[in-house]
């Protein structure tokens, strides 16, 4: 759990008020630990990002009805 006085914790407070939660993020993120997470895979309804993401963050979307939107597609 993160605390709203550590990094992200005010934005995961409203991820867990959201009706809906946007992920937007460019490729490098994928596949990469940060100090603090905001929301999980399966709290995030669409992500907006530069290039298809793939393995098992594709898998993750399909598995929890993640829509995936980037240049010439969507998932």
């Amino acid at each position: 759990e993160t605390s709203p006085s550590l990094p992200g914790g005010n934005n995961r407070k409203m991820v867990e008020m959201a009706k809906e939660v946007i992920f937007l993020a460019d490729h490098t993120k994928f596949g990469k630990e940060f100090p603090w997470r905001v929301a999980t895979m399966k709290e995030v309804h669409v992500v907006v990002t530069d290039r298809k993401p793939d393995g098992i963050f594709l898998k993750l979307a399909e598995k929890y009805d993640t829509t995936i939107i980037f240049p010439r597609g969507t998932l």
